[in-house]
């Protein structure tokens, strides 16, 4: 009887399961891995119920892989697959002495037993020789979030307690392109296997989540998975990202409003929307109406074909003396002290515009605009619509600048109280002591006016957009040029020239469609790598409300005759462990004192939708048994009680 698979027999992730078979791969690609031993899926059911048997692997065991300690792992034929891995939810054995290999090769059986409700048909196990391990972490190789980012988690403990999520692990996020930036972040032996872990998904062609542990100065790679979480396309376009030379160095590119109203422009859209922002452009003419003094800087950038705002020249455009980058550069440290007037007196123009404008001044704005949105269509050619937008999107832009300061202002004036500036503008301030509400109501009268104000500036600003594009397609058609359409993806100085290759700008539409079904990060920050505080962290994103309980209370409701099943119960635990993928079908979310992005139980919430957050304790705001929500707000958790008080 065989009671090993052969060599050959571990390239084949069907007969041999995904977990041996990548081992395998790793070992024939130069990785260091633990030496191990695979027992064929066919004789898994006479292992179970053969104690004879058993006996007889151990003994095999000590003779083929001859080690004091052991471990015994799961090796089901689904586990680690591209879709859904399975993460943690099979029994492994760690540390087992060569004594008590029969008992734990049954230990691991019988969880599988039950887990697969008694169909062994598709597991096995693999024994590997146990690394004493000073440090143990996970790599998966793109943020399973759906960013292009690689994570790492690392815990200097003897066993892994990243995966397992009982630790909170040390994290560091790092960019592809950015690699040797983790000098100062990582431990050397993790540092100098960046490159390898790197490699590992251009070998296998797809992120990777990859398990490790560190003796000394050595690396041992444990395991090595598909992020089941992320798809191809998105892949796609991290590596876009990743050979993008506008993301080499430090950057921060954001979806801003801008890219609400016109999120994937075509070549002529995006030299429009440029120009708005030019010396004597609208903008400008805004900014100089309000004491804003602006140095104009080309602040728009394009990613595959969606708009992006570069915050960072937005930034020093307005008040020079700000970076969002560390800079140890004497020059640039000098031109930030040159830019420190102007950088005040803008912050002093920009924070007194709430002050300064009055509703009467808003209710004119309103009245200008509600004229030009009546007035009838008139048949221009395309440079007098032109013209005709630069002209109008003054009032646009007025509005959403003024809406920007006012509803900053509301907020400054609402911090500490009870009340979010949207309940404000629902609800009202009522409930406030009277002499705040009568700071608080003026600004709060603006506010909700500019809220209308900017729904109609935006339908404003399509309609302008669509007879400019209209008067374009007219003009392709006068120049024979077919399909009329591809106008669209021509520059003004093309048009001007009457120098328009259909070729040319086919071949424009065409990368332009490559594009259209990637949808790439809300923002796309400097590459240098973060070593991650510890406040409340995502780790599967959702939104979720309901009653907070305890593991123990979960239990007694599910135990209990009376219950219906449908309460709304969000679980607190101290540790995040994969156990607890047993509760999803019965919860909204769960709550975690200690865990991590890279545990198997964060895996498991991924694919299954299950909302997850880690580094939260109940207490006197937040008690067992209070209902509250949890949502993501952009990047950072939000937790919201009954009086709907916010606590990053």
């Amino acid at each position: 009887m065989k009671l090993f698979l052969a060599p050959d027999e571990l390239n084949s992730p069907a007969s041999a399961g995904a977990k041996a078979s990548n081992l395998n791969r790793m070992r024939h690609l130069g990785y260091r891995v633990p030496h191990f031993l695979v027992t064929p899926a066919a004789l898994s059911e006479n292992l179970f119920t053969s104690p004879h048997l058993r006996s007889a692997l151990a003994k095999e065991v000590e003779i083929r892989l001859p080690r004091s300690i052991y471990c015994v792992r799961s090796n089901a034929l689904i586990e680690d697959q591209a879709l859904q891995s399975h993460a943690g939810k099979f029994k492994s054995v760690i540390g087992v002495k060569a004594k008590d290999l029969t008992h734990a090769i049954l230990e691991v059986f019988q969880h599988a037993h039950i887990e697969l409700a008694g169909d062994l048909s598709l597991f096995s196990i693999v024994i590997q020789e146990y690394i004493p391990a000073e440090i143990s972490g996970v790599t998966f190789t793109r943020n399973p979030l759906g960013s292009r980012e690689a994570v790492i988690e690392f815990s200097p403990e003897t066993e892994n307690r990243v995966v397992s999520g009982r630790s909170t692990p040390t994290r560091v996020e790092l960019f592809h392109s950015n690699l040797s930036a983790a000098s100062s972040k990582l431990p050397s032996p993790i540092r100098t296997a960046l490159p390898g872990m790197a490699r590992l998904e251009s070998e296998y062609g797809f992120p990777q989540d990859i398990e490790w542990c560190v003796q000394g100065e050595t690396l041992t790679y444990l395991q090595c998975r598909p992020i089941s979480t992320l798809t191809p396309t998105q892949f796609e376009s991290f590596r876009y990202l990743d050979r993008h030379p506008q993301l080499s160095g430090p950057h921060f590119f954001e979806k801003s409003e801008i890219s609400e109203i016109a999120p994937r422009p075509k070549v002529f859209s995006f030299y429009l929307l440029s120009l708005l922002f030019n010396r004597d452009g609208p903008c400008h003419q805004v900014y100089r109406k309000y004491k804003i003094h602006v140095d104009p800087k080309q602040c728009l950038a394009r990613f595959g074909n969606e708009l992006y705002l570069d915050r960072e020249a937005e930034l020093r455009s307005f008040f020079p003396a700000k970076t969002f980058f560390k800079t140890r550069s004497s020059l640039r440290f000098l031109n930030r002290l040159l830019g420190l007037p102007r950088s005040l007196w803008n912050r002093w123009a920009y924070d007194s515009i709430a002050a300064r404008c009055s509703v009467q001044e808003i209710v004119a704005l309103e009245s200008r605009l509600r004229i030009l949105l009546t007035e009838p269509a008139l048949s221009e050619d395309w440079e007098t619509q032109l013209n005709r937008f630069l002209l109008d999107y003054v009032h646009f832009f007025e509005v959403n600048l003024l809406a920007s300061a006012v509803t900053k202002r509301l907020e400054i004036l609402l911090k500490g109280s009870p009340i979010s500036p949207a309940s404000a503008l629902t609800e009202g301030v009522a409930d406030l002591p009277r002499w705040r509400q009568e700071v608080i109501s003026p600004v709060l009268e603006k506010t909700r006016h500019l809220n209308r104000l900017r729904d109609l500036s935006r339908i404003f600003f399509d309609s302008r957009m669509k007879a400019l594009e209209s008067a374009l397609i007219t003009h392709a058609r006068e120049l024979n040029l077919s399909p009329s359409e591809s106008i669209l993806f021509a520059t003004p100085e093309e048009i001007r020239s009457r120098e328009l290759l259909v070729s040319k700008l086919i071949e424009r539409e065409l990368e332009y469609e490559s594009f259209s079904n990637w949808t790439l990060p809300s923002s796309l920050r400097d590459p240098k790598p973060r070593l991650l505080s510890w406040s409340l962290v995502t780790v599967s994103s959702g939104t979720s409300e309901g009653r907070l309980v305890s593991e123990a209370e979960l239990l007694e409701i599910l135990k209990s005759p009376q219950s219906s099943g449908t309460e709304d119960l969000i679980l607190w635990t101290e540790l995040l462990e994969p156990r607890l993928h047993h509760y999803f079908p019965h919860l909204q979310g769960i709550l975690a004192d200690r865990g991590g992005l890279l545990s198997h139980l964060a895996i498991l919430a991924r694919e299954s939708r299950m909302p997850v957050w880690v580094n939260f304790r109940p207490s006197a705001d937040f008690p067992l048994g209070s209902r509250i929500q949890v949502s993501n707000t952009g990047d950072v958790p939000v937790i919201r009680s009954a009086s709907s008080r916010i606590r990053p």
